[in-house]
């Protein structure tokens, strides 16, 4: 394989090849490792490039293969833009527009991408149930737990649907949250936010926290929120004058076993202190 280059511009390794632009550079290797594929690329570097493309052929799914390529051309632009922009781009950021890549292919074909933590890849129709005569409907969910370190820390998430199709799901790590409720505010401000931000008009929210629900109902007083919670009562008020000024928006109770997807998005952020933002089916599992 002739060199591209003869001095890597990004680490400075003495030869720049196609393994090395692809495979053996930090940058590269963060990419492929954080990846849903979990390569470990720096036993390649004794490999031929063409043996370890055959290998790889061999032992992933059409839709691996798919995610692999899609990988290896946003490194190659990673590369290209660092060298010829000046412009140096973020393994995570180089990852996300991979997948994004990658999603929008399968959404184009009416499904969506789904990579659980066993590195096996499905595929399926998004079908969502939704309230009839409702534009957008809205899944929020918080959650609260303990770090090794015994301290409390938090997870906001809200996965937002328009007519069955995602339109965009956040993550939001929340550190030492004052109590479960705050969690649960703040998800349900980020999705009012969320659905402002895109134009929506018409939506519902659903939560399985009963006292965000009922405290939420226009009789009730924000001022009996107890004082530990000052933070969910700044979060409550601002909820309280969007929806004043959103006529079309509406909070409903569900239970725990009906959000599932914001339920699971929560503990992730909390457990992984994640915050993400995004328009297509993640590649993870979503419970």
């Amino acid at each position: 394989m002739q060199n591209i280059r003869s001095v890597c511009k990004i680490c400075e390794a003495p030869v720049e090849d196609v393994l090395h632009v692809l495979f053996q550079c930090p940058h590269a290797r963060a990419t492929w490792f954080m990846s849903p594929l979990g390569l470990r690329t720096e036993s390649l570097t004794e490999k031929p490039l063409l043996e370890v493309l055959l290998q790889l052929w061999k032992h992933l799914t059409n839709t691996q293969l798919a995610m692999f390529m899609s990988l290896g051309w946003h490194i190659w632009k990673a590369r290209c833009s660092y060298i010829f922009q000046d412009k140096q781009c973020q393994p995570s950021s180089t990852l996300n527009d991979a997948i994004s890549l990658i999603q929008q292919c399968h959404f184009k074909n009416g499904t969506w991408l789904n990579l659980g933590s066993d590195g096996k890849a499905n595929s399926g129709e998004v079908r969502v149930q939704t309230d009839e005569g409702a534009q957008c409907c809205c899944w929020v969910d918080g959650s609260v737990g303990v770090t090794p370190a015994s301290q409390q820390s938090g997870g906001a998430a809200y996965v937002l649907y328009k007519q069955g199709t995602l339109m965009r799901y956040e993550l939001e790590y929340i550190a030492k949250p004052n109590s479960p409720f705050q969690t649960e505010t703040q998800a349900l401000l980020s999705a009012i936010l969320a659905a402002q931000q895109l134009g929506v008009e018409n939506c519902t929210f659903y939560s399985d926290c009963q006292l965000l629900i009922k405290t939420l109902e226009p009789t009730r007083n924000f001022r009996n929120i107890q004082a530990a919670d000052w933070q969910a009562y700044q979060s409550l008020v601002r909820i309280a004058q969007l929806l004043l000024t959103h006529p079309g928006y509406c909070c409903q109770y569900i239970s725990r076993e009906e959000n599932t997807q914001a339920h699971w998005l929560a503990n992730r952020a909390r457990t992984d202190r994640l915050s993400y933002v995004g328009f297509t089916m993640p590649m993870f599992s979503m419970g």
